[in-house]
């Protein structure tokens, strides 16, 4: 029996996300002006959710762990503590470009982002594997799924439509399948146009179909 995995589906989105940001970084012209917009939009969208999915990490899920476990979210957090220094300092050197750098400091910054990027990428296989194995080990199928549902319910409406971007895009259509059906059972109809409106624009024409067929199927849950 498949176990939740409480990890894999931000995760998904982040490496999605953040590998766009560094293609996007190390092609862009950092002496224009239109460029950089676009580089900064992405990525003060990717901070925000980098410094979102640890506030939950820290207070829901490491929370819940420690509770069972004592000791046992030790090396997570300090390696937050670690990855959030570095971020804080990226994202403030994207946001000091006005266009004057040159181009030599467009390319110490991507080298930058680059390595972060990898530590950030080794961190969370640690939490997939080992932190999802303790996970497993000390709570039951009711606790995760009571943990996964507290964590869906701390996710401001608004934020949840910016994940959705970015979850939808990374997850196999089995995955999506799965997750707007809860969610059309769960939400009102005005709010689950939303999110598939959120689908329609981050997928193909012909994932969507399909998923909109399957989910035709269902009912609605009223408004």
């Amino acid at each position: 029996m498949n176990r939740i995995k409480i990890f894999s589906t931000p995760h998904k989105a982040l490496r999605k996300l953040m590998a766009e940001f560094s293609l996007l970084a190390g092609k862009t012209d950092y002496a224009n002006e239109s460029e950089l917009q676009v580089l900064k939009q992405l990525g003060n969208e990717m901070f925000d959710l980098l410094k979102e999915h640890a506030h939950i990490e820290e207070s829901l899920v490491l929370t819940a762990l420690e509770a069972k476990a004592p000791g046992s979210s030790e090396e997570n957090i300090e390696e937050h503590e670690q990855l959030e220094k570095v971020q804080a300092e990226l994202e403030e050197w994207l946001n000091s470009f006005d266009g004057t750098q040159s181009e030599e400091e467009g390319f110490q910054f991507y080298l930058a982002f680059s390595s972060y990027h990898g530590q950030y990428l080794e961190h969370i296989i640690h939490e997939e594997t080992n932190t999802q194995e303790l996970l497993w080990k000390h709570l039951t199928d009711e606790e995760l799924m009571s943990l996964h549902m507290q964590i869906l319910r701390s996710i401001p409406f608004e934020m949840f439509l910016v994940w959705g971007k970015h979850i939808t895009p990374a997850q196999t259509r089995k995955e999506n399948l799965a997750m707007l059906t809860g969610m059309k059972m769960m939400l009102p109809a005005p709010a689950f146009e939303k999110i598939v409106s959120i689908v329609q624009a981050s997928v193909s024409a012909n994932e969507y179909y399909e998923l909109m067929t399957e989910l035709g199927k269902l009912p609605a849950k009223a408004a």
